[in-house]
C-alpha cells in the first residue's frame, strides 16, 4: 500500500463477493470482485481504478443478497486495486455488512498457512502467514 494512505481503523477479513461501482461525474460503472472486508472499507479488484478521494456508490452480492452503500476510495493501486472506506449506513445495511463479517471472521480459523499466502498474493493487504509454533 502507498505510503501516503491512512491507517487502517478496522481490521480486514477474507472476503470474495461481486462487486460494482458507480461513480456519477463521469458516469463511469466498474465491477470486479471484493477481496477483503471489515467494518469500515473493502478491498476490491476491478477493471479500473478511481481516483483517490472519488465518491462511488458501491454494491456488493453474496449469495444473493445486495449490500449498497456510499464509499470513498481510500487509496488505489493500478491497473486493478482499490481500497474503500464506507460512507453512512443504514440499519439495514449495517446487519448485512455484520452478518457478513460474522461469516468472514470464522473462515480464518478454517484456512491454512499454504492457502492464506495464496490467496492474498497481489491482493490490497499483507498477511501474517508464519506459523507459530506452541511451546
Amino acid at each position: 500500500m502507498p505510503s501516503d494512505t491512512p491507517p487502517r481503523r478496522a481490521a480486514r477479513y477474507p472476503f470474495v463477493a461481486k462487486v460494482s461501482l458507480s461513480e456519477s461525474l463521469s458516469n463511469t460503472r466498474v465491477s470486479g470482485l471484493t477481496t477483503d472486508l471489515s467494518e469500515g472499507g473493502c478491498c476490491v479488484r476491478v477493471t479500473e481504478v478511481f481516483a483517490r478521494g472519488t465518491a462511488v456508490d458501491l454494491e456488493i452480492v453474496r449469495n444473493g443478497e445486495i449490500l449498497g452503500i456510499p464509499a470513498t476510495v481510500a487509496y488505489g493501486l493500478p491497473p486493478n486495486v482499490m481500497g474503500l472506506s464506507f460512507g453512512g449506513m443504514n440499519t439495514e445495511q449495517r446487519t448485512i455488512l455484520e452478518r457478513w463479517m460474522e461469516q468472514a471472521i470464522p473462515s480464518l480459523r478454517r484456512s491454512t498457512p499454504e492457502r492464506e499466502a495464496s490467496s492474498i498474493e497481489g491482493d490490497c493487504h499483507p498477511v501474517d502467514t508464519q506459523v507459530r509454533q506452541k511451546n
